[in-house]
């Protein structure tokens, strides 16, 4: 039984009680398949359009262009989603008790914290670094050092170039020199870390701010050997 207060098309609220047991458990299950059988993306993205497909439904806007594509959109994701699902219903609760399905993405060989043939552990340390780069990126630019900075606008590329002049002690057209060590921004051994990983990326800053593409790699490379 559901009990709300919902909005009407002309922005009134009214109060609605609604008991639909078999819908509710036809709901239920539709749900626990599309967990199993669609992507991450999809899944989300679905999630957008059923509440958007509910508004036009429940507005009156079924013979409409976006009624059509919304209902294409839906009935694309739920080609692969069939199965079996097992439920227990005691007292107007629902609780699943096993889901299966043709289509299913579920892989034990990958999804265990074993290392197995398809999934190795060791992968993820580059994943890692890959997917905090603009974290990374964002602390060499120096506008993210402290929580004061937030309101800090951007520097001009121009100043950069200046910036990275003086700090290398070099003149236009040269590749300024690293000095004997630079500051680590990414500590080795931490960066395995689980919750240290991100504040080791924004510790530090790069001494050498150069406009030049190679000078920025090797910026780069040599914070992360340290």
């Amino acid at each position: 039984m559901v009990d709300l207060v919902e909005n009407r098309v002309v922005g009134m609220k009214s109060r609605g009680v609604y008991e639909t047991p078999g819908g509710a458990i036809l709901y239920y299950a539709h749900a626990e398949l599309e967990h199993l059988c669609l992507d991450r993306q999809t899944y989300s993205f679905k999630q957008g359009v059923s509440q958007k497909l509910a508004e036009v439904i429940y507005g009156g806007l079924w013979f409409t262009p976006l009624r059509d594509a919304l209902s294409a959109f839906v009935d694309v994701t739920q080609k692969t989603v069939t199965g079996k699902v097992r439920m227990k219903l005691y007292k107007g609760s629902i609780a699943a008790a096993g889901v299966s399905s043709p289509y299913s993405l579920y892989n034990t060989s990958i999804a265990s914290f074993e290392t197995g043939e398809l999934y190795n552990h060791a992968d993820s340390k580059g994943f890692i670094r890959l997917y905090g780069l603009p974290i990374l990126v964002r602390a060499l630019g120096g506008w993210a050092r402290s929580p004061a900075s937030t309101a800090a606008t951007k520097p001009s590329p121009t100043a950069w170039r200046a910036k990275g002049r003086r700090l290398a002690g070099g003149r236009e057209g040269e590749t300024p020199s690293l000095p004997a060590r630079a500051p680590s921004l990414i500590p080795r051994g931490r960066l395995e870390g689980h919750g240290s990983r991100y504040r080791n990326y924004v510790a530090g800053a790069c001494p050498i701010i150069s406009s030049r593409p190679h000078n920025f790699r090797l910026c780069l490379s040599r914070s992360i050997a340290n």
